[in-house]
C-alpha cells in the first residue's frame, strides 16, 4: 500500500484529530489546516491525493475554500462534510451551478467511517474474493450524487459500459441527486458521495464510487458481484 497525502480542513480541532487517528494506520500522509486560508496555503504547496473539507467555518467557508482550490486543480477529490439537510445543502446547489466539483460525506463520522470512505476513494484497498455471482436477473443498481450535471451523467454511462462489458448483465439505474433530495439520502443512510446501492440480485449491497478513478471501475465492478 503506498502512501498517499490528505489533507484535512476543518476549524474544529477534534474533528481534525479523529481523521488523523482514524487514518494511523492506513499509511496515508495526513496534514490538517484550522481554517479555509490555512488550508489554501497548504494545499499550493505540497501534493493531495484527497482533500476533507468542513462547510461551515469562520473566515472563508467551505464553498470559498473550494471556489479557491478548484482554481488551481480541478480533479482532485475534495468531500465536503456536512449534514444531509437542506439548510446546509443549499450552499453547495449554488457551487454545483458553477461548475465546481465535490463530493458530500455526510456528518457526524465515526472512525471506521472514515476509513471506509477513504480507502473506497483512494483504491488502496482491493476486493480480495471475486464472487460467483450468476446474474439471472437485471442488475437494479441506486446511484446517489452530489447534483446531476453532464460530466456525472458521462461518468454513469461510462460506468455502465464498464459493468455491462465486465458482467454482461441488464442493467437499470435510477440516480437520485441527494442535493435535491437530502431526505432520500438519509433514509438508505448514505454515508456519502456516489454511493451505489445493489439492489437486485439479492442480498442488497452499498459501495463508495469514485468517478475521477475509471480504471478502477473494475474494481467496484467485482465488488457488486461479490
Amino acid at each position: 500500500m503506498s502512501s498517499q497525502n490528505i489533507l484535512v480542513i476543518d476549524d474544529e480541532e477534534a474533528v481534525r484529530d479523529a481523521f488523523v487517528m482514524a487514518l494511523e494506520d492506513t499509511k496515508c500522509q495526513v496534514d490538517t489546516a484550522a481554517c479555509g486560508e490555512e488550508g489554501i496555503e497548504q494545499f499550493n504547496q505540497a501534493n493531495y491525493s484527497l482533500i476533507y473539507l468542513d462547510l461551515k467555518m469562520p473566515g472563508i467557508n467551505g464553498v470559498e475554500t473550494l471556489t479557491q482550490i478548484r482554481k488551481v486543480n480541478e480533479t482532485v477529490p475534495i468531500y465536503i462534510v456536512t449534514a444531509f439537510s437542506k439548510e446546509f445543502l443549499s450552499d453547495l446547489q449554488v457551487a454545483r451551478e458553477k461548475g465546481l466539483l465535490f463530493e458530500i460525506l455526510k456528518k457526524p463520522l465515526g472512525a471506521d467511517q472514515i476509513v471506509e470512505v477513504t480507502e473506497s476513494i483512494l483504491n488502496i484497498k482491493t476486493a480480495n474474493d471475486v464472487g460467483n455471482l450468476l446474474l439471472s436477473t437485471a442488475l437494479k443498481l441506486k446511484i446517489y450524487v452530489a447534483g446531476i450535471t453532464a460530466d456525472t451523467q458521462s461518468a454513469i454511462e461510462s460506468f455502465k459500459e464498464a459493468v455491462n462489458n465486465q458482467l454482461n448483465a441488464e442493467i437499470l439505474v435510477t440516480i437520485i441527486d441527494v442535493l435535491e433530495h437530502p431526505d432520500l439520502a438519509a433514509d438508505a443512510d448514505i454515508l456519502a458521495t456516489p454511493t451505489l446501492i445493489r439492489e437486485l440480485p439479492a442480498p442488497l449491497k452499498k459501495l463508495i464510487l469514485n468517478f475521477n478513478c475509471q480504471e478502477k471501475f473494475s474494481v467496484a465492478i467485482e465488488k457488486i458481484r461479490n
